[in-house]
């Protein structure tokens, strides 16, 4: 029993630096969604308007 102690251990320390890692793969991959999106919406428009970035 004492075997998978270490090993329980070792799990619960690394759940908050996957937790954090994961967020940040999110983070990044919505932005990279979002810039798709406007280079879309830019590039499919073929009438001269004008575009506001935020």
């Amino acid at each position: 029993m004492l075997d998978f102690a270490f090993g329980v251990v070792a799990m619960v320390a690394m759940t908050p630096l996957i937790t954090i890692q994961s967020l940040g793969f999110r983070s990044v991959m919505a932005v990279r969604h979002r810039r798709s999106v406007a280079m879309r919406r830019i590039l499919a428009s073929a009438d001269d308007q004008i575009i506001y970035f935020e």
